[in-house]
């Protein structure tokens, strides 16, 4: 008897189809395809790892179609699988074993964990995980019911399947946005839902399933309406039930609905309290509020629930792995720099880049901070315990990060150890030419990049910052009369002006286009071209552009220079609300309690719907004035008192 049968139901799916079948030829013992009316090559590909192909005409039901692919399989197991998903190539033996010493059941199926990517390239993608139940016996009168996201009865009157989880795991990509684009899946599966609401046809699941279509398109009320027609009638124990809970959650934070994300997560997932998802979510309203030390606590919680689990072999996550560790490893590095306590900032992104030594985001941020903060030689200490410099891959991501970072002597270092065979894109030969001060690189670099420098900032950031060193006004004068240029001509026309006749950038121009000057003056900087920079800045001379300097400087712990521009902006009365809030927090940390509570208050005169700056300025008040801040945090937010932390602080 054959073990294994994998059905599956397609439509125009070329593209994908090759993966899927690729991932289970050394595991199926049959592959069974139903086309529910493909136009391009799906069923001549389907041909090359099957003979078992049949037709079926699309009635917008899901049920009625895979339930059409199961009737046709003759093996002991049944694996329904969609064309955008896939096995790893790793768990072939691990599938196998399973199938093979397991007894098969009436009326039990089996659980698998999906893992979802989503965005716009697999590589860059969030994470996202749900358990389907897509493994079950065969010749048990197992079969599916529910047009959309259908789901496994047994029999004709829709008996109960039971289900068991495993450790398996499938792969998906269909909700990448290139795919929901191409395929339109949206309006498909809109029609059915709506199809299904107008026949009052719609169970718990059904509202899950429908929110989560709401959320993958961004339509955030309507997901939240469905997700709580979806709870209302929803059974505890489904194996879906985690995923609806913190989906709803998820979505009251992002929309401020706190007071009821926090009744939901005291009443109904502390229930949860063994998994990292609860003490994550939990931080996330202390921090919300300004209770740092209680989210850090919680936060590093939630880590150790994660490892815990690990350990033991058990699935460290209740819906998703990004809550066990990213997440929160995320929080602590934000408000260990926010409570500067940049150590133990710089020890959390040390331990999630040895997590993941390739994570080119975290690598630049621990870097940016090293190397303003530290020598050369303990860096490349880092570095050389930590990469292998007879790897290219290693050494290629360094380049490029120092690269980045505009570091002269660390670019060289790293370049000097690439291979022959790595050739440097135009986009890096570009900035190497403007790190090294290379005037004949830059100029054949602007002159290949011509046609892509009219269209992308960061090429013009690199063009400008050229002309600058080089003396090349003419080069920006060209881009400047190009008509089809991406950046505005107003700006290039005073960055012009500024280089030519050393005129003032106008308060109309620095206002409107405060980024793209700071990315400028921060580019400056990193480069090493302190003359310009300044010049830039002062010439300039604008409130926004002095205040962005100054945060920027807070936030690498470049405190001299971060004060100067403070102070400077302080003699004027022209601090904002973030650098007033850099300012109170550092002077706390220092022990200035006073003068933190004066910055504090000026920047809740600036921002009062900065909520979690109300309980950092509660703690150094005197009682007259914590009652008159939490009396305006009751104003600002009245739900504040149905959350009993801040209930307590009121007390207190």
């Amino acid at each position: 008897m054959k073990l294994l049968s994998v059905c599956m139901i397609v439509r125009d799916e070329e593209a994908l189809l090759p993966r899927c079948l690729d991932s289970v030829r050394n595991i199926a013992d049959e592959i069974i395809i139903v086309d529910t009316g493909s136009s391009d090559r799906t069923k001549e590909i389907a041909q090359e790892y099957t003979d078992l192909i049949f037709d079926y005409e699309w009635s917008n039901d899901f049920a009625a179609a895979r339930n059409e692919s199961i009737r046709f399989a003759t093996g002991k197991w049944v694996l329904v699988l969609d064309a955008d998903e896939y096995l790893s190539a790793d768990d072939g033996p691990k599938w196998l074993n399973f199938i093979t010493q397991q007894t098969p059941k009436p009326g039990v199926g089996y659980t698998l964990t999906v893992v979802n990517y989503s965005g716009s390239s697999e590589r860059m993608d969030q994470i996202s995980t749900a358990p389907v139940t897509r493994l079950f016996p065969n010749f048990m009168g197992i079969q599916f019911y529910r047009p959309i996201h259908e789901q496994l009865c047994v029999g004709e009157q829709n008996g109960k399947v039971y289900t068991q989880m495993t450790e398996l795991c499938i792969y998906h990509t269909g909700y990448q946005e290139e795919t929901i684009v191409k395929k339109n899946k949206h309006n498909r599966n809109m029609e059915i839902f709506e199809r299904m609401q107008h026949q009052k046809d719609m169970s718990a699941y059904d509202w899950f399933t429908l929110g989560n279509q709401y959320r993958f398109t961004n339509d955030i009320v309507n997901a939240m309406e469905a997700y709580e027609k979806s709870f209302e009638g929803a059974d505890e124990t489904s194996a879906w039930y985690p995923y609806c809970l913190i989906a709803l959650i998820s979505l009251y934070i992002e929309n401020d609905k706190l007071k009821d994300s926090w009744f939901l997560t005291e009443e109904k997932l502390s229930n949860f309290r063994s998994y990292p998802e609860y003490f994550t979510i939990k931080g996330a309203h202390y921090e919300s509020f300004g209770f740092y030390e209680k989210a850090i606590e919680c936060y590093k919680k939630a880590i150790e629930k994660a490892d815990r689990k690990a350990r033991f072999a058990a699935t460290a996550w209740l819906v998703n792995p990004a809550y066990g560790y990213d997440v929160p490893v995320n929080q602590l590095i934000k408000l260990s720099f926010r409570l500067c306590r940049n150590e133990e900032a710089v020890y959390w992104l040390g331990k999630k880049l040895l997590r993941d030594k390739k994570n080119v985001n975290v690598l630049f941020s621990l870097l940016e901070w090293l190397s303003l903060n530290d020598n050369e030689q303990s860096i490349k200490r880092f570095l050389d315990a930590n990469y292998d410099t007879q790897e290219m891959s290693h050494c290629l991501i360094l380049f490029k990060v120092f690269l980045a970072l505009g570091n002269h002597r660390m670019v060289n270092y790293y370049y000097d150890l690439l291979s022959d065979e790595v050739t440097l894109t135009d986009r890096d030969q570009l900035r190497y030419a403007l790190i090294n001060k290379n005037k004949k690189l830059w100029a054949e670099s602007v002159r290949k990049l011509s046609s892509e420098i009219k269209k992308d900032s960061f090429l013009q950031r690199q063009l400008i910052i050229g002309c600058m060193i080089f003396n090349q006004k003419d080069k920006l004068l060209e881009l400047f009369k190009s008509s089809d240029c991406s950046g505005d001509n107003e700006l290039l026309n005073a960055l012009y002006n500024f280089m030519e006749k050393k005129e003032i950038v106008s308060d109309d121009v620095a206002e409107n286009y405060s980024t793209e000057l700071f990315l400028l003056a921060k580019d400056l900087f990193l480069l090493g071209y302190y003359e310009e920079f300044d010049n830039l800045v002062n010439y300039t001379n604008h409130p926004k552009l002095i205040n962005d300097v100054g945060n920027y400087f807070f936030s690498v712990n470049q405190m001299q220079d971060a004060m100067n521009y403070y102070s400077l902006l302080l003699s004027r009365q022209q601090l904002d609300d973030r650098s007033y809030e850099n300012l109170a927090f550092y002077h706390e940390a220092q022990g200035y309690r006073e003068d933190a509570l004066e910055f504090f208050a000026e920047s809740l005169k600036l921002s009062p719907e900065k909520k979690h700056l109300y309980y950092p300025i509660i703690c150094i008040s005197e009682p007259e004035g914590k009652k008159s801040y939490f009396n305006k945090l009751v104003d600002n937010y009245p739900y504040v008192s149905d959350i009993s932390f801040l209930m307590e602080m009121c007390n207190n």
